[in-house]
């Protein structure tokens, strides 16, 4: 009896002991498990702030993550545009994925080439498989405020070429030639593999086609040839709608473009172009 009462008295300090050791080793496991999300991420960034509603988007960038002994996780972002690094971030689980979240230095260059460091609010999401990785950085202090989203993914079609587009339209018919300088079109997504085109000039016309397919070939997008509607002036200050193609080649970081529409009914024959080889 003497035994059993001993025993009964070291029951509740063992069942204490017990419980650290779990708690203990669940902490261990969930570091070994953080250390498999190590490793280097391939995606495209997304930008955006205040001052434009069009997303800056950049490909080829890359995510590098690194898991501490102490459990916590580096992160380097090594971007066309947003380089940044977030130290010493901490780590959760919940579900299928880890949530990292912490402080971001981003190191930006301005227009003159001078380089600033900007601090902010960084937070990822990893999945457990690895599969799918999405960081998302906050920099107040930065064009009114910016938002940067990175994906291990290809970026959409579209979203490369979104934005303006401006320079001489070239106008080629049947009888001749003209060209009308400073004239603009603006390209918008739709979905991931079409955009929307509007075009407005005093003099020359305008549209706005929706659902205008593209495609990729390279380092370039393929606008595909479309069916749409262009409205022109006429001599009595009103306006004529007429069948037009859209079609048009851009490259995937805007510096090259050729946009065209083909209107057939027009003065035997009429080509709008516009074309960054015309700036």
């Amino acid at each position: 009896m003497d035994t059993l009462k001993k025993i009964g008295k070291f029951l509740p300090l063992l069942a204490i002991l017990f419980c650290l050791t779990a708690c203990s080793d669940d902490d261990d496991d969930n570091t070994l498990a953080w250390e498999n999300i190590a490793g280097t991420y391939y995606g495209y960034t997304s930008s955006t702030f205040v001052y434009t509603s069009v997303p800056i988007v950049y490909e080829n960038e890359t995510l590098i993550v690194k898991v501490n002994s102490d459990g916590t996780v580096d992160m380097e972002l090594e971007s066309t545009m947003w380089n940044s690094k977030i130290e010493k971030a901490t780590v959760s689980s919940s579900g299928n994925n880890y949530i990292i979240e912490g402080s971001v230095v981003a190191t930006l260059a301005d227009h003159s080439g001078s380089v600033q460091d900007y601090k902010g609010e960084a937070s990822a999401i990893i999945s457990k498989d690895k599969s799918d990785v999405s960081l998302t950085i906050s920099l107040p202090g930065v064009m009114g405020g910016t938002i940067i989203t990175f994906l291990n993914t290809t970026a959409p079609t579209s979203s490369l070429i979104q934005g303006s587009y401006t320079g001489t339209m070239n106008m080629k018919f049947a009888y001749g030639e003209l060209e009308y300088e400073n004239q603009t079109i603006n390209i918008t997504s739709n979905t991931d593999d079409a955009i929307n085109i509007s075009y407005s000039s005093e003099d020359v016309g305008s549209t706005n086609l929706t659902g205008v397919s593209v495609s990729r070939d390279g380092d370039y997008i393929v606008i595909e040839q479309t069916d749409g509607e262009f409205d022109m002036p006429t001599h009595s200050g009103g306006t004529s709608t007429y069948p037009c193609i859209v079609s048009g080649r851009i490259s995937s970081d805007q510096t090259e473009y050729t946009i065209e529409f083909e209107l057939p009914g027009v003065m035997g024959g009429t080509t709008l172009t516009l074309s960054s080889a015309t700036e």
